[in-house]
């Protein structure tokens, strides 16, 4: 390098330190090492978010001058340490918050999160006055940020008190996919009226942070096996669907927002998908990007004049219309911009961007400095709705500096100025694609941007020696738990056991891995515990589980679906290896042929979905299997106090006589009966009930009889010396394992004995995520929405308290729904269009009606799981066709029941909404003109969610959808006829009245007006005398009588 080249960048960096110096430095606690949001003298709380962005901005001048190699005075040392100390401030404040950790990590609500607002003096956490601390893209930042740095060869992290504590951080973003919080605005929702909501930045930013945190240890070079920090594989890989299934949108109220801006590039990188990451970046430049710089989203009220500073959230009924056009610009955001545009090598637009920056920054005495924000002056926030001039905050006057903005400042002058090249300011080389990346020898398991060997391993394992021959026979390669050995197969309970010794430190009170289930990547991994190598099978084949797992054809579906999905989303080094349980009480069952097909079709290397398998003997799967070492144990072991709950034991082979025989069962399943309806024995004594228990044979019988007496005790009274309880769960497996299965009894028995599948939160996440909500309850009776993510207690506790009481078997089909629903909303989304509300006891009534068609006295609820999937499948597919030989009635009642409406109703509703002054009436619902039109947006999620609490109202699915119907005649008649719009509010019943009366009139029917009202309903809607021209008829006569702007009205 020439000396003159040398020297100019020395020239360079001193103007930076110099600026660091004075407007951020100088702000740092001597004592906690945070920093303030500004930078001022009397600053007493430190911000976190911000702290760690500084720390970042310090750090990338100490890359810049290690990378120089000259005297720097002792300047790099500085900046390191100082970026250290901000990182270890924030490290300690959040481990004097363990006992708060703890009560998040059990129920992640607002009231439980880590706070991000601490003294800057002291690092007491402060006083909760209700300010939002639940953000956690701020453990998130600290996570990724800490392994950035730890890589670039600072020391962070001191003892193995601290490694465990980190350990308990990632637990805490672990399901972030499902936690709605306030962001990182820390407003939560546009309406900033105190509601979090789930954000594609936090969720995207949470898998960033997973990805980098993954394997990586800790005390960097000099680390040991122990100091290794892990994540759940399948939480990852949620956060990953959800985060993309968001994207380009920031959440429900939110279309775009800014805070993606740093997800989408440095520092986080969280998606390598370059078409979703350029339309989403895209968006949020043709939304937010102003001359000053990005609104942060919009009708965002935050610094405008109209806001009143003095209040923390809006009330509810706020108007936010008045903030469209006036939204303040935030000039450090294009900073992001920027660094994207340089990480990508477009240095010409950076360099473009630039120079419209060096027209918004201010130069002063202490150097550039970065204004937080311009908004639009008084005189100017009135007609011109933000066209006017915008006026920068009074950063660098009374020596008062946006800290945030320094910072990005100098990373983004570095890297323009070719100081730091973009692989050292991301050392772990995140900007990469996964394929890309170096391959670090200090990590367990590496990312994978894709699969090159799509090749799933299979082992299949038979309980018994006797079951191994029998497949033998059959052609299928089996092995009994002791051929597997060495390697042991664990139950997943048991890897759950041993996964939360995780981070478990007992002077410090933490309890480890919380008790969250293996995912199906989490039982696909080989594990080296303490010198051993053991594997687990899934969770499908786990004996105490929901009971789906004893339907054959259930299994035999999800198997071919675990392999499926393990092709797709499978992304570490390795191959998966799937287990597949094979239990006598498989081959004895009804359908055993369809397993025994399924099994030699993956001897013959492939499934009906064209997935690649092997099948072989789990001991020459290892070597091309993943493998990870949980390294912990084997250091928690040399522990006294923990040796005696390390005591892991793999499964055992199933002792069978030897003179016994076992065949397998051919025959094929045979067809549900219709069953009579049962005895009513509500009025017998608990005496009679115990009797009749003891003295018949039939369990639907028992299971009655049985479920009057815990109604009446609980399912702890005791009957002949057992609980009931117990005796519920023995009728179970009794009336599950039949050759002729009594679903039923087996739904109810596991309603009353309140089971729940762990697998409902993330189905629901899925549904919502999707854009969908979830209502709970019975059909016309109570329900409860879902529109935000829930742990699975919660879940079970709402259809337990909404259907147990009237109906226990719903409780448990409504859980199979939802796991349907949420596997169907992903894998044949096109079925759910037009569908908003999934409301499951309208579904449920929609599979009884359709049962009732085609099988007059068949149950719902005596269906077989699979059943239940071929039917609700079913039931989804002809929504979206025509079914000529159903009556029109039956169509209309499963749309209302599936909550179905036509392509562009929301957008049509808005616009009945503008030409209608009054609103819409429906019974005792108005849905009024003002304020909806101006506290929401037509594209907002809020503003659907509104018309179907209006529809809502109705409790008939037939009627429900020719409301529909009569909503988008009058909404079409109005754009047909632009000139013509309503005085009056649109009174949906009157119209339909008015058309019915029309069709009996036409029709010259003399029936009742019930049976005219069905006729109509059955009339088709779009022929002609359709349904339709009764409507359209019904509307101009009301337009006439009501009230009408405009001379003539025509619906052609």
């Amino acid at each position: 390098m020439a000396a003159s080249d040398t020297e100019k960048k020395q020239g360079k960096l001193q103007t930076y330190y110099n600026t660091i110096s004075q407007t951020v430095l100088r702000f740092q606690s001597p004592t906690t090492g945070l920093f303030p949001v500004y930078g001022e003298d009397d600053s007493k709380v430190g911000d976190v978010r911000v702290s760690i962005y500084c720390a970042l901005g310090i750090w990338s001048l100490h890359l810049a001058y290690k990378r120089l190699h000259c005297a720097d005075y002792g300047r790099t040392y500085l900046l390191g340490q100082t970026a250290v100390k901000t990182m270890r401030g924030v490290l300690s404040c959040w481990m004097f918050q363990i006992p708060q950790m703890k009560k998040f990590l059990a129920e992640q609500i607002p009231e439980n999160s880590l706070h991000v607002k601490f003294d800057i003096v002291t690092g007491q956490a402060l006083k909760d006055d209700g300010y939002p601390h639940l953000q956690l893209d701020c453990i998130s930042l600290f996570l990724l940020s800490l392994v950035q740095m730890i890589s670039s060869g600072l020391q962070i992290i001191y003892t193995s008190d601290e490694v465990e504590f980190v350990q308990n951080l990632i637990y805490c973003i672990e399901r972030a996919y499902r936690i709605a919080d306030y962001g990182m605005w820390e407003r939560g929702s546009k309406y900033n009226t105190g509601t979090p909501e789930l954000n594609a930045s936090n969720v995207g930013m949470a898998k960033a942070a997973l990805e980098a945190v993954n394997g990586f240890n800790l005390f960097g070079e000099h680390g040991a096996s122990w100091t290794v920090v892990y994540i759940d594989i399948d939480a990852h890989i949620r956060n990953k669907a959800v985060f993309e299934q968001l994207l380009p949108r920031e959440s429900s109220s939110k279309p775009t927002d800014a805070a993606l801006l740093p997800v989408l590039s440095w520092p986080f990188f969280a998606t390598h998908d370059a078409h979703l990451k350029e339309q989403t970046l895209l968006t949020i430049v043709q939304s937010l990007k102003g001359r000053y710089g990005f609104k942060r989203y919009l009708r965002d009220g935050y610094g405008t004049l109209l806001e009143d500073k003095n209040a923390q959230f809006y009330q509810e009924s706020a108007n936010l219309q008045m903030f469209e056009g006036l939204e303040c610009e935030w000039p450090f955001l294009t900073f992001f911009q920027i660094i994207h545009c340089i990480f990508k090598g477009d240095l010409h637009q950076a360099n473009e961007l630039w120079a419209d920056m060096e027209l918004v920054l201010h130069m002063t005495s202490q150097g550039v400095v970065v204004p937080a924000y311009y908004y639009v002056s008084y005189n100017h926030s009135g007609k011109t709705r933000g066209q006017g001039q915008r006026v920068a905050t009074t950063e660098g006057q009374d020596d008062k500096y946006f800290l945030w903005g320094q910072s990005l400042y100098v990373v983004t002058r570095l890297l323009i100025d070719s100081l730091v090249p973009v692989n050292e300011l991301d050392p772990i080389k995140r900007h990469l694609s996964a394929s890309e990346r170096p391959r670090l020898s200090h990590r367990y398991i590496n990312f994978e941007a894709s699969s090159k060997d799509r090749l799933i391993q299979i082992a299949v394992i038979a309980e018994s020696l006797r079951l191994h021959q029998v497949l033998a026979t059959h052609g299928v390669p089996s092995q009994t738990p002791m051929q597997t050995e060495p390697i042991q197969i664990w139950s997943p309970n048991q890897l759950k056991a041993a996964l939360k010794f995780m981070g478990v430190n007992y002077d410090l009170e933490l309890c480890g891995r919380p008790e969250r289930p293996v995912g199906l990547l989490g039982t696909s991994l080989f594990y080296r515990v303490c010198g051993q190598t053991v594997i687990c099978y899934p969770l499908l084949f786990e004996v105490n589980d929901f009971y789906i797992s004893q339907d054959l054809n259930s299994v035999i579906n999800k198997v071919q679906s675990d392999i499926h999905m393990l092709s797709c989303m499978w992304k570490l080094e390795g191959r998966p290896t799937y287990l597949i349980m094979i239990t006598e009480a498989m081959v004895q069952s009804a359908n055993a042929r369809d397993l025994i097909d399924l099994l030699s079709s993956l001897k013959a290397g492939a499934t009906c979905t064209g997935v690649r398998v092997k099948l072989g003997r789990l001991q020459s799967l290892v070597s091309s299997g993943t493998k990870e070492h949980l390294d912990f144990l084997t250091h928690l072991s040399e522990q006294s106090n923990s040796k005696d709950e390390l005591n892991f034991k793999s499964i055992k082979e199933r002792e069978t006589s030897s003179t016994s025989e076992l065949r397998v069962n051919l025959s094929p399943e045979r067809v549900c009966q219709v069953q009579p309806p049962a005895e009513d024995m509500s009025s017998y004594t608990d005496r009679r009930l115990i009797d009749v228990y003891q003295s018949t044979e039939d369990i639907s019988i028992k299971s009655q009889s049985l479920r009057l007496l815990s109604q009446r005790h609980g399912t702890e009274y005791l009957v002949n010396g057992s609980t009931i309880c117990s005796l519920l769960e023995n009728i179970r497996m009794q009336a599950s394992h039949s050759s002729t299965p009594d679903w039923s009894v087996v739904r109810l028995c596991s309603a009353l004995t309140l089971k729940v599948t762990d697998s409902l939160a993330p189905s629901i996440t899925t549904l919502l995520v999707s854009g969908k909500l979830v209502a709970l309850g019975l059909f016309s009776g109570e329900e409860e929405v879902i529109s935000k993510p829930i742990n699975p207690s919660a879940i079970g506790d709402k259809l337990y308290r909404l259907c147990q009481p009237l109906e226990p078997r719903e409780t448990v089909l409504q859980q199979e729904l939802i796991l349907l629903l949420g596997q169907l909303s992903t894998t044949r989304p096109k079925l759910f269009d037009g569908i908003l509300k999934l409301r499951l006891g309208w579904i449920v009534h929609a599979m009884q009606m359709t049962l009732a068609c085609d099988t007059p006295g068949l149950s719902v609820y005596s269906l077989s799981p699979s059943s239940v999937d071929k039917l609700l499948l079913q039931l989804l597919q002809y929504s979206k066709t025509s079914t000529p030989l159903r009556p029109v009635i039956w169509k209309r009642d499963l749309l209302g029941s599936l909550g179905s409406v036509p392509d562009n109703f929301y957008g049509r509703l808005w616009y009945l909404l503008e030409r209608s002054s009054k609103g819409i009436q429906l019974y005792d619902y108005h849905l009024p003109q003002q304020p909806t039109l101006s506290h929401l947006t037509v594209e907002e999620m809020s503003f659907a969610v509104l018309v179907e609490d209006m529809l809502s109202v109705v409790r008939d699915p037939v009627h429900r959808h020719v409301v529909v119907e009569v909503l988008t005649v009058v909404a079409v008649i109005l754009e047909r006829n632009p000139e013509v719009s309503f005085e009056n509010a649109i009174i949906v019943e009157k119209i339909l009245a008015q058309a019915i009366s029309l069709f009996k009139a036409h029709t010259k029917s003399t029936e009742s007006d019930d049976k005219v009202r069905v006729a109509f309903y059955n009339t088709p809607s779009d022929v002609v005398d359709g349904t339709y021209s009764y409507i359209a008829k019904a509307v101009c006569l009301q337009l006439l009588d009501t009230g009408i702007s405009g001379s003539d009205c025509s619906f052609m």
